[in-house]
């Protein structure tokens, strides 16, 4: 992960902050990109900016990668519809992520 090869030699117990911005959401669609029908049926964005801020320990990003991600994710996906995935799912895509696939 990037993160972690920014932070090599650094504390492990170093505090990182991440802020990540979507914008130009509004009218937009999310849609499932593969045949593992993972997301419901596409749903359009009813406003046009999520932002999310994680705060996390270097130590923490392998570890806890699904939970920060999720942390990241889900004030995006509020805005198609509330759309969710559940731990299971987001496990699978971001482990399969890290092997170098894309599901």
């Amino acid at each position: 992960m990037s993160a972690q090869l920014l932070g090599r030699g650094s504390d492990p117990t170093t505090r990182v902050n991440v802020r990540i911005k979507h914008s130009g959401l509004s009218g937009r669609k999310i849609c499932a990109s593969s045949g593992y029908g993972i997301l419901r049926p596409c749903a359009a964005a009813d406003e046009d900016e999520a932002e999310s801020e994680v705060v996390m320990e270097l130590q923490e990003i392998e570890s806890d990668l699904v939970r920060l991600v999720k942390e990241i994710l889900d004030p995006l996906f509020v805005l198609f519809g509330f759309f969710q995935l559940g731990d299971a799912q987001y496990e699978r895509i971001i482990i399969a992520f890290v092997e170098g696939r894309v599901v």
